[in-house]
């Protein structure tokens, strides 16, 4: 049974992360994947677009559901307890055989052009989506009135990209301080 385009990056995501997008030859891939060239390029033009849809696929789904918790109704203290409930579950997720998906996004984001404008357009989303939740509880009252929301939603984004990326070097020690994390940002947000 031919495989859909979402299996095929589905299956290629732990190749490309294990081995980079230059360690991987079209056809070594093509004998991972257990596919045909015409199969293959029934759904890609070049092992370069399916790159770009592993990339896509990792930060549309991670940002997404991180979007979805900001723009819940609830309080922010709220907002940031799940949040960092989806980074103790990611923190496992994140590596393959030792190597971070978010290292592999900075390879991929010097190889395409595409790459880059598609991280940049998830980013602004999320950025947007925090913004508004944060701009949420300094309008309720829960956060700081003289809060920079555009600043503190960079300093949340930050925490999320750092995490992911120590995910890799202190994979075990990261769970214990995840909570931690979210809950000293938000005590530096919240009003007094």
């Amino acid at each position: 049974m031919p495989l859909t385009k979402q299996e095929i990056i589905s299956r290629a995501t732990p190749y490309f992360l294990e081995n980079g997008y230059n360690g991987i030859g079209m056809n070594q891939l093509l004998d991972q994947l257990k596919m045909s060239k015409g199969g293959f390029y029934h759904h890609f033009k070049s092992k370069e677009e399916l790159a770009i849809g592993v990339a896509q696929s990792f930060y549309e789904n991670k940002f997404h559901e991180i979007e979805s918790i900001a723009a819940d109704s609830g309080s922010f203290q709220d907002k940031v307890d799940q949040i960092a409930k989806v980074m103790q579950s990611s923190v496992g997720m994140m590596c393959h055989k030792g190597r971070n998906i978010c290292l592999y996004m900075f390879e991929m984001m010097q190889k395409s052009k595409e790459i880059c404008s598609t991280i940049e357009q998830n980013y602004s989303s999320l950025l947007h989506a925090v913004e508004d939740a944060l701009q949420q509880g300094v309008s309720e009252g829960e956060l700081q009135s003289s809060l920079n929301v555009t600043s503190a939603a960079l300093h949340l984004v930050g925490l999320v990209d750092g995490l992911l990326i120590f995910s890799s070097v202190l994979k075990d020690s990261m769970l214990n301080y995840v909570n931690q994390v979210f809950q000293q940002f938000y005590n530096g947000v919240k009003a007094l």
